[in-house]
């Protein structure tokens, strides 16, 4: 029934950029990213959340069994609910609707993540496993939340002859951000797993802020997809 709904969809006719070659259509999406600093910055955020942000999942057994003194079961269990709390925050979102404030959510999902990370690793130094399975269920949610918003907010300013090309660039860059895992690692060993994590939490907020303190573009991202949504309009009428 539901592949049966789907193609039913009436999907409007997309403009097409030419492009021969994938890597053709990869320096494309690239040069139209590097001259349209919005779409940089909102896939750098991204970027960054996830480089520092999701490294407590691979420094997680060491943090239950060092920290919180955990065996497999406990370690099971932090894992499910950070799983659980993402799927909280899919629910969040789609209960919002069609929510105006899209770049707030996104940046509040961002700092709110940040600072749960930021507990959970001062859970881990307090070795409380009450308030770890807390912060990691918050932080599952919260990162859902930021996802789920920074998708939409793409793929409502990128144009639709881009749309492929820049969310690529978002999906090459998201692959990459378990190389955040190293210098957690590297932290975890030269100080603590919880410092390690929470300095991770703490570069995000510091850069999310960051990002829309300096980026005014971020900020009226609202008043960016009403101009876009009317030219689409005008264009539709004739």
């Amino acid at each position: 029934g539901m592949v049966v709904a789907v193609l039913m969809i009436n999907m409007p006719p997309l403009r097409r950029s030419t492009g021969a070659t994938v890597l053709h259509d990869i320096r494309d999406g690239l040069v139209f990213v590097a001259h349209n600093r919005i779409f940089l910055v909102l896939l750098l955020l991204g970027f960054t959340i996830g480089f520092f942000g999701l490294s407590y999942a691979q420094l997680m057994p060491a943090f239950a069994k060092d920290d919180l003194g955990l065996g497999p079961s406990g370690l099971g269990v932090l894992l499910s609910v950070n799983g659980a709390g993402g799927i909280v925050g899919i629910l969040l979102i789609a209960s919002f609707g069609q929510y105006q404030s899209r770049a707030w959510v996104m940046g509040g999902g961002a700092v709110l993540f940040g600072v749960t990370v930021m507990l959970l690793g001062l859970s881990g130094a307090l070795g409380s496993y009450a308030l770890a399975v807390v912060f990691i269920a918050a932080g599952g949610a919260l990162y859902s939340v930021f996802q789920i918003s920074a998708n939409t907010v793409l793929n409502l300013i990128v144009p639709e002859e881009f749309r492929g090309r820049v969310m690529g660039l978002r999906g090459i860059m998201w692959s990459l951000s378990p190389l955040g895992a190293l210098m957690g690692g590297l932290v975890a060993t030269w100080v603590s797993t919880p410092f390690a994590i929470a300095l991770g939490g703490a570069v995000i907020v510091v850069v999310t802020l960051g990002t829309f303190a300096m980026s005014g573009q971020i900020r009226r991202i609202r008043s960016i997809v009403a101009e876009l949504d009317a030219a689409r309009v005008s264009e539709g009428a004739f």
